[in-house]
């Protein structure tokens, strides 16, 4: 934005220090380690406020929505992204059938904002919200990229940390370069987003 002629303070925000780090080696914001359910600014300190695809990540949604409510000038806007709660069902699958052949519970994405609700959390927050929504799919044509993501997710699905974790990873790389041995790629699957943006009043 600072590229576009934007002048005004940029802050990055985020609970996770590694994170911060890389937003610190760009120099694109000022970072800041805080939680998004309790920001450290004063009311009316920002013109605009984003939560891009992070809201699914926070234990209280609507908590983390009213704060950047109050963060928000008057007449500022507040844009959100979240994914579609039912995206990639070919690698939720696959992720869902190695966490349950370990032997533990794979309770399913513990998400707690999508693209199913969150445009009602919005108006619940604002009043007014504009929904826009985008239905795509991530295309992967060799299976590295397609066993990283997976094992990403591994967390979000209830897998706790330690030796399971580790046993998960190496079946799903087995299971997915298994999948292009047969099928010859490229891997498709669902994954779309919502963008929601609302006016402070």
């Amino acid at each position: 934005m600072g590229g576009r002629g934007n002048k005004g303070r940029f802050v990055g925000l985020d609970s996770s220090a590694a994170a911060l780090e890389r937003i610190s080696e760009r120099g694109q914001a000022g970072p800041v380690l805080a939680d998004a359910m309790d920001l450290p600014f004063p009311d009316a300190s920002f013109d605009a406020v984003t939560a891009r695809h992070m809201l699914y990540h926070v234990p209280g949604p609507d908590r983390a929505l009213r704060e950047a409510r109050r963060v928000t000038c008057p007449g500022g806007r507040v844009l959100a992204t979240v994914n579609h709660g039912a995206g990639l069902p070919h690698l939720v699958a696959m992720v869902k059938e190695v966490v349950g052949g370990l032997g533990l519970d794979a309770p399913g994405y513990r998400g707690l904002a999508s693209s199913e609700d969150l445009p009602g959390r919005m108006r619940e927050v604002f009043g007014e919200v504009s929904v826009t929504r985008r239905d795509n799919a991530l295309v992967f044509a060799e299976p590295e990229p397609v066993i990283r993501y997976a094992v990403s997710v591994l967390a979000l699905y209830g897998l706790p940390p330690g030796a399971e974790g580790y046993a998960a990873a190496a079946e799903l790389g087995h299971r997915t370069r298994r999948w292009f041995e047969e099928n010859q790629g490229p891997w498709r699957d669902p994954k779309g987003y919502t963008v929601c943006v609302s006016e402070r009043s």
